[in-house]
């Protein structure tokens, strides 16, 4: 990872995810953790999770600008993951003293497919890791094959405004590859207006142009 490398003496039993969707891949993996990092809605289990985890116990963290270092040692953890999360190197010192820690692989970005084969390594269940992704790229396949329309209509993902400007997804975004695995492209010019305040392409009203595309998805 970003940080170096991480040694896990053996099978982790209570595993804390810091990162905002690594406890995704745990419950996938079929891992419950004792402690999760919300994302939103001060919830650990969001609907898509919950076939593979209808009964977790899985406590929140405390909801924040900052991570909690205190809250994440009180759980004990055997093991931390990282991989969705923005850590900085102190925060990885810090929490190295507790348990072995997983911080983000280096790079702006990490594909749902790199999270779970690492996250499935410090599980040691990479073979379990490996069909999951098999399985969810079957899937995406199997759309795609039913839905030929949809190869090569362009499709953007959209956010919110701020500060006047729409936010739209990059190209390299994971959330985009949702749609270009379905068959569609990517719309054109977008990253060339990539905000580095804002981490993604922002467009003033005048380049609402570069969205005029055969679908918009807002989030």
């Amino acid at each position: 990872h970003r940080y170096g490398a991480t040694r896990i003496p053996a099978a982790p039993r209570r595993v804390v995810s810091v990162g905002l969707t690594d406890q995704d891949a745990l419950f996938a993996l079929g891992v419950e953790p004792v402690a999760s990092q919300p994302w939103y809605a001060e919830r650990v289990v969001y609907p898509w999770a919950g076939e593979v985890a209808p009964q977790a116990e899985t406590a929140l963290l405390p909801m924040g600008d900052e991570l909690s270092i205190e809250a994440v040692a009180a759980r004990r953890p055997d093991l931390i993951v990282g991989v969705s999360a923005d850590i900085s190197k102190e925060q990885y010192t810090q929490l190295s003293e507790f348990a072995p820690t997983i911080a983000s692989p280096p790079g702006d970005t990490t594909s749902w497919q790199a999270q779970t084969t690492i996250i499935g390594r410090a599980l040691a269940r990479e073979g379990r890791a490996k069909r999951l992704i098999a399985d969810v790229e079957q899937a995406f396949a199997d759309a795609a094959a039913r839905n030929p329309d949809w190869r090569g209509r362009t499709a953007v993902l959209a956010s919110q405004y701020i500060d006047g400007k729409l936010l739209v997804y990059p190209a390299t975004d994971p959330a985009t590859s949702f749609l270009t695995k379905l068959g569609f492209e990517p719309a054109p010019g977008l990253d060339e207006f990539h905000d580095d305040a804002l981490g993604v392409p922002a467009l003033s009203a005048e380049r609402l142009d570069l969205i005029d595309v055969d679908l918009i998805l807002w989030d």
